[in-house]
């Protein structure tokens, strides 16, 4: 039954009347906002990446589709993200070609990478204001990365006003 799945789970039933109904998040639900300006994000990969500290915006340049996403990536690193708990993320983003973009959280874990909460966008020439909230599923740490991945798309992107919260 939907309404008693929502009545013990309210972190829940506020993200779904909130994203899949198009109401946009009220700032009393949301924990502290964490900016990710520009300045915050390292740059990996076989494209052509510049910043605009001024205005807070990313540029990359894919001009080929690479053989894995992940060979053109930007991250954000030292976020402390905790197992079980939401976090809302919002950016806007636009390409002028094939705007395959991923987003995720991943931390370098002696070597090895465990990724988690993989999304992708199909991003258009507009800019656009887009979303995603996720349950942590990793364990908690102090060192998880936010990162984009562009390396199934071609063109050039446009990336700003990155920020994540804690949903409360």
């Amino acid at each position: 039954d939907l309404l008693a799945f929502f009545e013990t789970r309210p972190k829940y039933a506020k993200l779904y009347l909130d994203i899949f109904c198009g109401k946009d998040l009220t700032a009393g639900t949301l924990s502290e906002t964490r900016a990710l300006p520009p300045s915050d994000w390292w740059y990996w990969g076989e494209a052509t990446y510049r910043t605009d500290t001024k205005n807070e915006i990313f540029y990359v340049n894919v001009p080929e589709t690479l053989e894995e996403s992940w060979h053109a990536q930007a991250g954000a690193s030292g976020l402390t993200l905790e197992k079980g708990e939401m976090y809302y993320i919002t950016f806007e983003a636009s390409c002028n070609g094939t705007g395959n973009l991923e987003l995720f959280t991943n931390r370098n874990d002696n070597g090895n990478y465990p990724t988690v909460q993989i999304s992708a966008f199909d991003l258009t020439r507009n800019l656009t204001k887009y979303s995603y909230a996720f349950v942590m599923t990793g364990d908690t740490h102090d060192d998880w990365s936010l990162c984009f991945n562009f390396g199934k798309g071609k063109g050039d992107f446009v990336i700003k006003n990155i920020s994540i919260s804690e949903l409360k």
